[in-house]
């Protein structure tokens, strides 16, 4: 029970250290790898939050990989956090969740989560909270699932 209470304290204090960072700019190739790149910016723009899309931009398969390799970054800091704490740990989590059509996030599932150690968790738990505040771009003609995999490891 002492361990559940931790694992939730140190969730809790690392998501609310997520809203003190900011992101500049990322640069997206799309998928087909031509030479066209779309800059996004996100300016003074906190993790989980709205990024703000040039106007007029809607979903499609590039802003979606985009929205989901901008926030990942943001996982990977998460971790890296969490990492600094409980040196050497390392792991894998799948998740699955659903954009709806106006952008938003719901439906955060854990399909899978491997890790070296319990203090994983915390990463896992931070996780689903962070990615159930993201948005993409509206435009969507349905819902869409997404199965996404993080690898977590200090390079």
């Amino acid at each position: 029970m002492r361990t559940s209470l931790i694992l939730i304290l140190f969730s809790v204090l690392f998501i609310l250290s997520c809203g003190t960072e900011r992101k500049k700019e990322a640069t997206v190739r799309d998928s087909t790898a031509s030479a066209q790149k779309d800059t996004l910016m996100l300016d003074n723009v906190p993790p989980g939050a709205e990024p703000v899309w040039d106007e007029g931009i809607t979903f499609d398969e590039n802003t979606m990989k985009a929205t989901v390799a901008i926030r990942s970054a943001e996982l990977h800091n998460l971790f890296l956090r969490t990492e600094k704490r409980y040196p050497g740990l390392h792991g894998n989590v799948t998740a699955h969740f659903v954009v709806n059509p106006d952008g938003t996030v719901e439906d955060v599932t854990i399909k899978d989560a491997r890790w070296n150690e319990p203090a994983g968790d915390i990463v896992t738990d931070s996780l689903v909270l962070l990615v159930e505040e993201w948005t993409f771009p509206p435009g969507a003609a349905k819902s869409i699932g997404i199965t996404q995999p993080w690898n977590f490891i200090r390079e």
